[in-house]
């Protein structure tokens, strides 16, 4: 699976309607399948994924039972509760064919046909448009011309079209201009490094944020609150002020030889 993927979850959401704890569950899916290395099988229990957006099992149960009839996941869950759930990421796509259309077919045909349907011939033709429209408008930039100037890792271009999916399904689609400015913060932040870049959009892209924002390092914190302490003043404090320090054998010869002094002093009266 790669960000061919991506193209065709766009078209495929131009034509099909999604709810919204679907779409942010198959985001997920899609983000823990990219840390499984995309196995074509993965696992995670419902706690855990309750636990990564918020759902509740209720919420997370009718989430995934929706994406399964729309033919975009399949799962096998566990025969008790705690127990793990098998995901899996269906095709959208068989080289440039999207495999799944939401025409319904006869009981006998097989569910997945290779053969064009009309939604294909649609999209297509939505395609044609969007060519044209890049035609007339070549001052702006399709998403794919800003992200292939950007970047030609695959897993980088990956996170890129999650984070602008999830954009779009808040219904807060970037603009050209929006998404260059992004790509650029990004390029700050991260320093050039791809990795960091690609946990960041995967940050944002978990926690539904419109914007992106450095990573939370919480090892850099420790070692401030460490450096912080070694500054403190060692021994007894009051108020932040240093205790006095003393040589008691010292104080003790003074002492005694006032109070010899005192004595003369007496004696001469």
């Amino acid at each position: 699976m790669d960000y061919k993927h991506m193209h065709a979850l766009y078209d495929w959401l131009q034509k099909n309607c999604l709810g919204k704890s679907a779409q942010l569950l198959y985001y997920t899916l899609m983000l823990i399948n990219n840390k499984c290395g995309w196995s074509e099988w993965f696992q995670r229990t419902n706690r855990s994924i309750c636990g990564l957006i918020g759902f509740d099992e209720k919420t997370l149960q009718s989430a995934r039972n929706e994406l399964k009839q729309k033919g975009l996941i399949d799962f096998n869950p566990g025969k008790k509760k705690g127990d793990v759930t098998k995901y899996k990421i269906l095709p959208l796509y068989t080289g440039i064919i999207p495999a799944y259309s939401p025409v319904q077919t006869p009981a006998e045909s097989p569910a997945y046909s290779p053969v064009e349907t009309p939604d294909i011939n649609n999209i297509n033709n939505i395609n044609k448009e969007e060519r044209k429209k890049e035609g007339k408008n070549k001052s702006s930039p399709t998403y794919q011309k800003i992200i292939d100037s950007f970047t030609q890792d695959e897993k980088l271009i990956e996170a890129i079209w999650g984070y602008i999916q999830m954009r779009i399904a808040k219904r807060a689609k970037p603009t050209d201009r929006a998404l260059e400015l992004v790509l650029k913060n990004l390029t700050l932040m991260a320093a050039g490094d791809i990795q960091v870049q690609i946990d960041i959009l995967n940050q944002s892209t978990m926690n539904n944020w419109t914007d992106i924002y450095p990573l939370k390092d919480k090892g850099a914190a420790k070692e401030l609150a460490a450096a912080k302490d070694n500054e403190k003043p060692k021994g007894r404090t009051f108020n932040n002020f240093n205790g006095r320090s003393y040589d008691t054998k010292d104080l003790k010869q003074r002492l005694l030889a006032k109070s010899r002094g005192e004595l003369n002093a007496g004696s001469h009266d």
